[in-house]
């Protein structure tokens, strides 16, 4: 397995086999009990585990990112959906939404923008594509373009992603403290759970 490129091996004994008790010795009826002995430990069951790691995708090669069409629509939607987040609100901002193109719709992110202030959201890859550096790519994407759009502040609602984003040093504070008018403009207001973690980020 090494060999193949795995790693993270685990070897889980879930029994050993125990050749010294009666069903040992009607199973090898032809060896002694000091031979049964010997044999201990030398039979199990196990759970072997592995992980392969999954080579990084290359920008410009194996996708590139754009805006998102009107005809990406429904493939936004899917890949969303499956993802388990909100649809609400899409397809109106979906002029500032990105996508990551390999051999279709393989990843999207949203940007919604109210004055000097960012909401990103909507970040979804492809089960497939998972792990292989496109959510990085288009949260990164997203970030440059809100500069470029004049936003100062960040700002992002979710249940799921609060680890990701850490590594751009978003902080997290009250549902409270994200603009009223950023929040208001956004469907996510209403499609979000109160429970959701809100972060924000100085741009």
């Amino acid at each position: 397995m090494a060999a193949a490129g795995f790693t993270n091996l685990e070897i889980v004994t879930t029994r050993t086999y125990d050749f010294t008790d009666e069903r040992g010795g009607q199973f090898l009826s032809d060896l002694t009990a000091a031979e049964r002995q010997a044999l201990h430990g030398a039979l199990i069951s196990a759970f072997i585990r592995a992980k392969k790691p999954t080579a990084p995708l290359t920008a410009g090669t194996d996708y590139t990112l754009r805006p998102a069409q009107a005809d990406d629509l429904a493939a936004v939607e899917r890949l969303l959906t499956a993802s388990g987040l909100p649809t609400a609100g899409v397809a109106d901002h979906l002029a500032t939404f990105f996508v990551a193109e390999a051999d279709g719709v393989a990843g999207v992110i949203g940007l919604e923008l109210a004055g000097e202030n960012a909401l990103l959201r909507s970040l979804a890859v492809a089960g497939e594509q998972r792990k292989r550096g496109l959510g990085s790519a288009l949260f990164t994407k997203a970030l440059d373009q809100a500069r470029q759009a004049g936003a100062t502040t960040a700002y992002l609602l979710t249940n799921t992603a609060e680890q990701f984003v850490a590594r751009w040093s978003f902080a997290p504070i009250s549902r409270d403290d994200i603009p009223t008018g950023l929040l208001t403009a956004s469907a996510l207001a209403t499609a979000c759970p109160t429970s959701s973690a809100c972060l924000q980020k100085t741009l």
